[in-house]
């Protein structure tokens, strides 16, 4: 039976990845002074970091664990399901751990990158992973329904409801997107490490939920998941027209990244180049997931045809 993914799941994988938040932008060192021959071997195992993806890859494995010995291997969460989490994971710790996080403290380019690699890698990698599953099955019997209950009056109330919106979702997305990269917040990020912890806090917050949606709908009923189709163009266009914007920009935003001739680009180039990841690999993403769903929507139509009387 098709693992069916609810509100607490979406809270609950919020909480999972902000658990991972805390102490990444720890992980980010000085980068200025370093060059492309030292770059590579500059891995990061930053305390907070290791431990945070520790802890949810152990919280997953755990409930895994229990649920497989209780319903069966590969039923309640399939394989396909448990190899999306670790993906995910490792997505995520490729973004704050490798050598890409010097990058994107010494290049935009670099920074574009662990940016979609967190939004459009990790949190839908992880979103399939049924993360909400997994967790409420580390808990013991009690603290499950506890935990049901508490999050069934969470999602019924007022706030709840306007908070797992999908609107509320592409907006939260959209407008992370674009808050994060307006000069005096990308500033402030890069001189301070409590903004910037701040910064990817809201990007592992509104992407997983920004993609649960997606996953959610879908996987649903074929007369809903036409309805993918707002959702994606939601987010697709602000971050093209964002893309478009720091491609073709006069001059470079970024006093941070004053540093990017020391690696052989301009900063007017670093910032093009940036802005190239987020309208074109970041599209390809976006018309990737609506063909996905396209092509889910003729195959049932088809089988409808085949059926019909």
């Amino acid at each position: 039976m098709r693992p069916r993914l609810t509100r607490a799941h979406a809270a609950l994988l919020a909480g999972l990845v902000l658990a991972v938040a805390p102490g990444v932008a720890g992980a980010h060192g000085g980068a200025e002074g370093e060059s492309w021959g030292t770059v590579w071997g500059a891995w990061s195992f930053a305390p907070a970091v290791v431990l945070g993806l520790a802890a949810a890859g152990t919280a997953y494995a755990v409930g895994l664990r229990r649920l497989w010995a209780s319903a069966g291997t590969g039923h309640g969460i399939a394989r396909w399901r448990a190899a999306c989490f670790a993906l995910g994971l490792a997505a995520l710790a490729l973004a704050v751990l490798s050598p890409l996080d010097v990058l994107a403290d010494a290049l935009f380019a670099g920074h574009m990158a662990q940016h979609l690699l967190l939004m459009m890698v990790a949190a839908p990698l992880l979103v399939l992973g049924d993360p909400g599953r997994a967790t409420l099955w580390a808990l013991r019997l009690e603290d499950r329904r506890r935990a049901g209950r508490t999050w069934s009056r969470a999602r019924h109330s007022m706030w709840g409801g306007v908070a797992l919106h999908p609107l509320a979702a592409v907006a939260a997305y959209a407008g992370v997107l674009w808050m994060w990269h307006l000069p005096a917040l990308y500033e402030a990020a890069a001189a301070s490490a409590l903004v910037h912890d701040l910064e990817h806090g809201t990007m592992l917050s509104a992407a997983p939920l920004f993609w649960w949606h997606v996953v959610r709908v879908a996987e649903g009923e074929p007369a809903r998941q036409a309805l993918v189709l707002p959702l994606v163009i939601g987010v697709m266009l602000p971050s093209m027209a964002l893309g478009a914007i720091l491609s073709f920009a006069g001059s470079p935003w970024y006093a941070a990244h004053e540093a990017s001739a020391a690696w052989g680009l301009a900063r007017a180039t670093d910032q093009q180049v940036g802005g190239l990841l987020m309208l074109m690999p970041a599209t390809l993403v976006h018309l990737g997931v609506l063909g996905i769903v396209f092509a889910r929507l003729a195959r049932a139509s088809g089988a409808r045809a085949v059926h019909a009387p």
